[in-house]
């Protein structure tokens, strides 16, 4: 859903990429995922996700206009394949698990103090 949000929204992530590419792939892969398929999801009773507002210490605020979770992104022709190929001729096969590796455990860390965070705000509740 991230990466069909990105797709839906362009205009917004391209100009703050240094490698559009890049992010899409380690959008679409930092659960595990789409390397290069994406699982299947046939989504029965599509709905629109957006996300208003999103803050960024790097980025700042960021607003994606919604976009419909019948995304079909586990389609052959969804170009995951293309992109992961086009990346693994760019980076290598071990940079580029090394890259996704990087923003999985970051992302893992990011959760881990959001947690603490809601822990500490319910302890002073």
């Amino acid at each position: 859903m991230s990466l069909a949000m990105i797709e839906a929204n362009l205009g917004v992530v391209a100009p703050l990429a240094h490698d559009l590419d890049l992010v899409m792939h380690l959008v679409a892969t930092h659960h595990g995922y789409a390397r290069p398929l994406a699982p299947v999801v046939h989504d029965v009773e599509p709905v629109d996700v957006g996300l208003n507002g999103h803050k960024s210490p790097t980025l700042g605020s960021i607003d994606f206009r919604a976009t419909s979770s019948a995304h079909e992104l586990h389609r052959l022709d969804s170009g995951l394949p293309e992109r992961m190929e086009a990346l693994t001729r760019t980076f290598g096969w071990h940079e580029l698990a090394y890259l996704e590796t990087v923003l999985r455990l970051a992302d893992h860390r990011a959760s881990e103090l959001e947690q603490e965070e809601d822990s500490e705000l319910g302890d002073e509740a």
